[in-house]
């Protein structure tokens, strides 16, 4: 089940198979890999053969979600403890799902123990279950070689919230470091220089192969009470559940595409990722282009808290460097301070969100020259608190993306009002008619963990009961509330692009409108038929614009941003003229 709801899930394991072949995948290779993973369903098949516990199953597995235990009696505390550890890594590897094999040995042979062990065993893995937070229910049993075998399933339960996260949006041209920078923050091991460390931060295969990031991902850095980062211990990568049972503040890490040619996926990322704050990766050797300067201008047009980290410093020569550090004055006009040490980080991470002022960290994922520093003053950021009053507010939950998968419909997006508990009745809506019908929510998963509530702020995804045809856009609203929807809208826009001229708009000009997860082309309406409307550079227009399409869920002070090739511009709805069924 908990597949089922991993949206933002990081893919793992791209690299980890050196019999599966990933760059440059010929014919040939292709055809080896297919061979391969046969081959290894074959063994894997007929090595643990589960139709009945009454035969060898096959050896157990270090990793994965099936424990083998001959019998549990007579356990110690030190031994309970032991064991309770031991299961929350195989709930962790089973993503909160684990399977113990009671009179089994380590060989997979069905030795067998008395009805009064078995007894005592299953009772001691409740308490064990209890300990880590979880559930047990006993499958089967059946009859081995001396006695009793039984399969036993752990199921985590549901935590009833998690904390609130601090969401950093990363910006800058692909190729500057954005998701090398979050696989060593994330995994703590340094980077190859061949981009090793973004292989398990891509969201997809291809994005792997060419090394360049096409789609929006999140991923999550905790840290403890102490400061340490909770994703890996040992240089292994820790569970979601792991970094959020020992995690006292989280960090999502917002990863964009930097190509011109997502230029639209990275507008629509800045509007729908609720940001608190922006982080700018800038190549040490090529510093600003034109890319680069357009995400900075979005981000001090969206008034988020900047950062900015110069990457490649081992590569870039001392001109270069110079020369990126000389663009900085010029491009970014607010207070600048270099952070090289540890001992200020907790006064500028103040003065950062209270004054505007900027921090430049220089860093290296190949050497890891000043990565800590960086992740401290991460550690030191205060969480944001303007999502408290939303919370309680009337709820809004609008969706990023709604899949079908098992005959289960599964909706994933963010709270930007109120909150939501499981089993509660909203509204879904609106549908291209501009109606809304009755959803029950019947599950939730936040940060890839089940939880029973989530609250405004907070991405998580919901399985539905009851729900019809879904697209993006579409909202989850309170169910005494009333809702409308909306073809036209009125709404106030300023130009945030190096055009200087006036520019003149048309009845025909169709933008693409981006406001929260809606997408969608808006024609101009203009009560002066034949007069062309006057756009001037840094100065705000009032349009009147009606969706295309279908009708949307929006209502006034929502912020929305314009992008095509003839204007970049941010604004915001300032009324809207709802549809009225008589």
């Amino acid at each position: 089940m908990a597949g089922l709801f991993d949206f933002f899930k990081i893919e793992d394991g791209v690299a980890d198979d050196p019999d599966i072949e990933l760059r440059n995948p010929t014919q040939p290779k292709r055809k080896r890999n297919r061979e391969n993973y046969r081959k290894k369903n074959r063994e894997l098949k007929e090595a643990h053969d589960l139709s009945t516990l009454s035969k060898p199953i096959g050896r157990e597995n270090d990793s994965g979600n099936r424990e083998y235990k001959w019998r549990l009696i007579d356990l110690t505390p030190e031994r309970i403890q032991e064991l309770t550890t031991q299961m929350i890594f195989r709930l962790g590897e089973g993503k909160g799902t684990a399977y113990y094999m009671l009179g089994i040995n380590d060989d997979g042979i069905p030795i067998g123990i008395s009805p009064e062990e078995m007894k005592e065993s299953l009772s001691n893995i409740e308490a064990i279950s209890s300990s880590a937070n979880a559930e047990m229910r006993v499958l089967r049993t059946e009859r081995g070689i001396d006695g009793e075998v039984a399969e036993v399933m752990v199921s985590k339960s549901d935590r009833e919230t998690v904390i609130m996260d601090i969401r950093i949006i990363l910006l800058g041209k692909g190729g500057n470091g954005k998701s090398t920078l979050i696989g060593v923050l994330t995994q703590g091991k340094k980077d190859n220089g061949k981009g090793l460390a973004r292989m398990n931060i891509c969201k997809h295969k291809h994005e792997a192969l060419m090394g360049r990031t096409c789609s929006v991902s999140q991923h999550i850095l905790g840290f403890d009470s102490h400061g340490d980062v909770t994703n890996f211990t040992h240089g292994y990568r820790n569970s979601s559940n792991y970094i959020l049972d020992k995690s006292s503040k989280i960090i999502t890490l917002i990863d964009l595409a930097g190509s011109e040619k997502y230029a639209n996926a990275v507008v629509s990322g800045m509007c729908s990722q609720i940001p608190d704050y922006a982080l700018l990766i800038l190549d040490a050797a090529s510093g600003f282009d034109e890319i680069s300067l357009e995400h900075l201008k979005l981000a001090e047009a969206l008034k988020l808290p900047l950062m900015i980290v110069i990457t490649k410093v081992d590569k870039a020569s001392q001109e270069e460097l110079n020369r990126t550090l000389d663009q900085l004055d010029i491009y970014v006009k607010a207070l600048k301070t270099h952070i090289t040490n540890n001992e200020d980080i907790v006064l500028i991470s103040k003065m950062f969100t209270e004054v505007g002022l900027v921090p430049i960290f220089q860093v290296s994922c190949v050497t890891g020259m000043n990565l800590d520093i960086l992740g401290n003053f991460l550690n030191c950021l205060p969480v944001s608190d303007s999502w408290d009053k939303e919370s309680e507010a009337e709820t809004e939950f609008y969706i990023e993306r709604g899949i079908e998968k098992d005959g289960k419909k599964i909706l994933g997006g963010v709270v930007v009002k109120g909150s939501i508990n499981k089993g509660q009745k909203m509204l879904l809506g609106p549908n291209d008619e501009g109606r809304f019908s009755i959803v029950q929510i019947k599950s939730i998963h936040c940060k890839h963990v089940p939880v029973t509530s989530v609250r405004a702020g907070q991405f998580c995804a919901f399985q539905v009961y009851n729900c019809g045809e879904v697209r993006s856009g579409m909202a989850l609203l309170h169910i005494n509330s009333t809702p409308r929807a909306a073809f036209e809208f009125q709404c106030e826009i300023t130009p945030i692009d190096n055009v200087n001229g006036v520019r003149k708009l048309s009845n025909n000009y169709t933008p693409l409108i981006h406001t929260q997860f809606i997408r969608q082309c808006a024609r101009v309406i203009s009560e002066e038929a034949e007069e062309p409307i006057e756009i001037f550079p840094n100065k705000a227009t009032v349009l009147k614009l009606r969706f295309l399409y279908h009708p949307e869920y929006i209502v006034p002070g929502t912020r929305l941003m314009v992008k095509d090739t003839f204007m970049t511009a941010i604004g915001k709805i300032l009324s809207v003229e709802y549809i009225n069924f008589s």
